[in-house]
């Protein structure tokens, strides 16, 4: 969770990380 600290939410990567539960964010 250290990116959410440094990056709020710009990085596009973050916003799939929690849209995609399972389909690219590899959480599961």
């Amino acid at each position: 969770m250290r990116l959410h600290n440094l990056r709020p939410r710009r990085g596009s990567r973050h916003r799939v990380k929690r849209l995609g539960c399972g389909e690219s964010s590899g959480h599961g």
